[in-house]
């Protein structure tokens, strides 16, 4: 029996899908060291039904499921659940919820906040902003497994070879509308991170009434692909690479994932090659119980049967650009406030967030008032996991990015601003070191919180 044989059949799968329940439990415990307020938050793991139905609204799929779904039984069956309406699929998430005090309302978010992980991810990589978030200013924070990841519902055959982008992006964008319904909640500001970013853009475009404000956290698919950057790559690589380059467009086009791999090799393999990623990629996890549930978290949610995860070569190009980029799609929004935050040293190319941001502002100069105001945010200390590096500036740029500004404390770092344009993103290091040091207040006390606190 190969490893990944292994994961399949319902004990099997129950025991990683209890194994991933223990690691999110191990999490959400760290979440809370990262709020030093003293304040209790009400955390509540959920699981929301949705329809099954939803994601097949311009395909011609019904009748060939295969869906493994994780119910809040803790039970799990190879097909999706039955009732009265039909086949359901669940969304798994976490909600967190600070009781707002007298005479502070003005001081809270009308709306509450959704974050939405990007590729390969799940709810439990903001661990350590859901509780700050909460408490300062949102009161009402929801984290999730977006469909495919996570706890959340797997249909192991929605993606095939003939699966569109359309199809794609009807998969994630009509079931957050469902979970949203379930959820009986009128409108939300909605944050994506990454490949979630993209998938936020196109959920606001469908359902802008729904959208509060859209906070997009280092998105992916925002920039048009660049001749130029491409030409001089290719024709500066050797026979090596160039025969490299091609093996791997031919496997993403494939439809292989990263995750692909995991599952091809030993549990004590796969295991050690995202430990060695948590070590390399996430340096502030400086304790090591807390680097463990990390990597256990990462290496269950990566190695159980693929979903989700497929959905990449049909929203991106193997040069990672999308085949429908965003640049254009967000300034016709009909989503009034709209902010990018992405970290100092981001491989996300900052220049789409502020391309968008100067579309923006020429629109409105040429009398198109309805254009979306943008603004785009540094995290200093950051990467593309931003929320993770650099947790505390992070929070105060969601923050801001929601209108809570007035709500941080004198101290609290604030993140910083972008030049108009940066210079060759992908190729000067000194252009990707930070975002400018013009900030609205100096924090020159912004140093690591001890996870002891």
């Amino acid at each position: 029996m190969t490893f990944v044989s292994s994961l399949l059949g319902s004990s099997s799968e129950q025991k990683w899908a209890d194994r991933l329940r223990n690691a999110e439990a191990s999490l959400l415990e760290f979440g809370r060291r990262f709020d030093k307020s003293g304040d209790t938050n009400t955390v509540e793991v959920m699981d929301t039904p949705i329809p099954e139905s939803v994601i097949y609204k311009n395909a011609n799929k019904k009748g060939k499921k295969s869906c493994r779904i994780f119910k809040s039984s803790k039970t799990m069956d190879e097909s999706a659940s039955l009732n009265e309406n039909g086949p359901q699929l669940n969304i798994h998430g976490t909600k967190v919820t600070t009781a707002t005090k007298p005479g502070e309302e003005h001081m809270a978010s009308a709306a509450p906040l959704v974050m939405l992980h990007g590729y390969g991810a799940s709810s439990m990589h903001f661990y350590r902003n859901m509780h700050g978030l909460s408490r300062q200013f949102y009161k009402t924070v929801y984290s999730l497994d977006m469909l495919g990841w996570g706890l959340s519902s797997r249909p192991t055959s929605f993606f095939n070879s003939n699966t569109s982008l359309e199809e794609t992006e009807d998969f994630f964008v009509e079931s957050l509308e469902a979970w949203r319904v379930a959820q009986d909640i009128p409108k939300f500001t909605l944050a994506g991170h990454s490949m979630a970013g993209y998938l936020t853009v196109a959920y606001s475009e469908r359902y802008p009434e729904r959208v509060e404000r859209l906070i997009l956290l280092s998105p992916a698919g925002v920039n048009e692909k660049n001749p130029e950057f491409q030409s001089r790559l290719t024709s500066n690589a050797t026979l090596t690479q160039r025969f490299f380059f091609g093996m791997v467009g031919t496997l993403f086009n494939r439809g292989t994932t990263p995750f692909s791999f995991i599952r091809t090799v030993s549990e004590s393999r796969g295991r050690s090659m995202i430990t060695r990623y948590v070590n390399g990629r996430l340096p502030t996890l400086t304790q090591e119980d807390e680097r463990e549930a990390m990597a256990d978290y990462l290496y269950v949610n990566g190695v159980m049967p693929g979903s989700g995860e497929s959905c990449l070569s049909r929203i991106l190009e193997p040069t990672t650009h999308a085949k429908r980029p965003t640049v254009h799609r967000i300034p016709k929004l009909k989503v009034k406030d709209i902010s990018f935050v992405y970290g100092e040293s981001d491989w996300m190319d900052v220049n789409g967030g502020l391309e968008v941001e100067l579309i923006c502002k020429e629109m409105k100069k040429n009398g198109q008032t309805d254009a979306p105001n943008v603004q785009v945010h540094g995290v200093q200390q950051a990467g593309h996991m931003l929320h993770l590096d650099n947790w505390e500036e992070f929070n105060s740029a969601v923050i801001m990015a929601g209108g809570g500004e007035h709500t941080l404390p004198v101290h609290a770092p604030r993140p910083g601003k972008f030049p108009s344009k940066v210079e060759n993103w992908y190729t000067s290091s000194e252009a990707r070191r930070r975002p400018s040091t013009r900030r609205a207040r100096t924090n020159s006390a912004q140093a690591s919180v001890p996870v002891n606190a």
